[in-house]
């Protein structure tokens, strides 16, 4: 067996090697497609996929969701719609989401066996102010890398895992069970188009996310809680001391959440080995709005942010946790009298794969061969749709894609990364499926 494996390595690694120039063009053709999630032109990477998918053999299955029977599909915990509510904040979504389809290809073995889940994501960040890119934001090459938005996060990874996919059937055309990739939009604002998947019916004996890691093997993520926070204030004249200014409740509101985001970071550190620099558990307070005019003391303010949830979570536990840290007594009567308003929206729940787990250890071994050293599993703090499995389907996953930079200008990928991940995929799943 592990002859055979060193064998196979080789074959895959001249596979994907000699396909270099071919696997540059394809995600330059991904990369040049604007695909901003809540977009239409998310359309256009599915169709130009489905077209790849088709070459190598894969039966294609493309649809637009019904919606109405994602929304039914309920965490355990919880009980909520796994549905991300976009439209919440983005009203065009609605008509977005019926013109967008998620993507499947399902490629067959010689027998019966084992299922093997790749996902990727084709929608992507807006690229924010082009002035602040050195590159071309949809795709420039320069000096082993390829710049622009999406390449890593995660155009990159969907690369790989379609040539990784084809030199499994150029290398071991004989592998038993089967091959789903399974290529998503709307990742960025949530993962509708994974959710959808779910319902459609593609679960897995184990899945890989191929979204972005640095092509480390990462056995861990962290869920995501929506929350908006609705201040009321005590409005007054600016000529009078009195309780209950909204803009001071906000300041006040903001270090109890910076404080407990700091508990939070100092326990998630010890208990999974991440730096003192590392944020596992962050909590983004990515809008903040205060007062109605000019010359009257603020009497509304509002904050809306991101929460990690970690894998070791109880959601509702959380949410409680949080309300209370915001919320707690304080000198100001007005405000004991008048408390934020917490509101939560869906959230997805951190996972963990076990380390012992097949998949796993064959995704560890794929990449020593390929690096030609012992690596080993870690654990993650991004959030990604990797959630989904575990929680939902009790499927083991990883995720294990190219790039390190994401969500910024000049966002970029190795070249070498990218081949380097399609091969550590390659053999990942030979390791995992049987063969003759």
């Amino acid at each position: 067996m592990e002859k055979d494996i060193l064998k196979y390595t080789q074959q895959v690694s001249s596979y994907i090697d000699n396909h270099r120039d071919e696997m540059v063009s394809v995600l330059k053709e991904l990369v040049k497609i604007p695909s901003v999630a809540a977009g239409e032109e998310q359309e256009q990477c599915q169709i130009l996929m489905e077209k790849y998918l088709s070459e190598a053999g894969a039966k294609i299955d493309k649809w637009i969701p019904d919606w109405d029977l994602v929304k039914k599909v309920v965490y355990p915990n919880t009980g909520e719609s796994i549905y991300q509510e976009v439209e919440e904040q983005i009203p065009e979504y609605l008509d977005v989401r019926e013109k967008v389809s998620v993507l499947a290809g399902t490629i067959e073995g010689k027998n019966p066996g084992k299922t093997l889940l790749f996902n990727g994501h084709i929608d992507v960040a807006g690229i924010g102010d082009p002035r602040e890119w050195k590159y071309n934001p949809w795709g420039e090459e320069a000096e082993g890398r390829l710049y622009g938005r999406g390449t890593a996060d995660q155009k990159g990874g969907v690369v790989a895992s379609l040539f990784a996919v084809k030199a499994v059937l150029e290398c071991v055309p004989d592998f038993h069970g089967r091959i789903h990739l399974v290529i998503t939009p709307e990742e960025e604002t949530g993962g509708n188009g994974t959710a959808a998947s779910i319902q459609r019916g593609y679960h897995a004996d184990a899945a890989i996310f191929t979204d972005i890691s640095n092509n480390q093997v990462i056995i861990s993520n962290s869920g995501i809680q929506k929350f908006k926070i609705d201040i009321r204030g005590n409005a007054s004249d600016i000529w009078h001391e009195h309780d209950g200014n909204a803009a001071d409740i906000l300041a006040m509101v903001l270090r109890r959440i910076r404080e407990f985001e700091k508990t939070r970071n100092t326990k998630a550190r010890k208990l999974y080995g991440f730096t003192d620099d590392e944020m596992p558990a962050c909590i983004n307070t990515g809008l903040i709005q205060c007062g109605e005019w000019i010359a009257s003391t603020p009497g509304t303010a509002s904050i809306e942010g991101l929460m990690a949830v970690l894998p070791d979570d109880d959601l509702l536990k959380l949410r409680e946790e949080f309300r209370e840290a915001v919320a707690a007594k304080s000198d100001s009567r007005w405000f004991n009298e008048n408390p934020p308003n917490v509101i939560f929206y869906t959230g997805k729940e951190g996972c963990i794969t076990d380390s012992e787990e097949d998949i796993v250890k064959a995704m560890v071994q794929g990449i020593s061969l390929i690096r030609g050293k012992q690596e080993k599993a870690h654990y993650g703090n991004m959030c990604s749709d990797m959630t989904y499995y575990p929680n939902l389907l009790h499927v083991p996953s990883l995720l294990f894609g190219p790039g390190k930079v994401l969500h910024c200008p000049d966002e970029y990928i190795e070249i070498s990364e990218l081949l380097e991940a399609a091969k550590a995929m390659a053999v990942a799943a030979i390791v995992y499926l049987e063969y003759e």
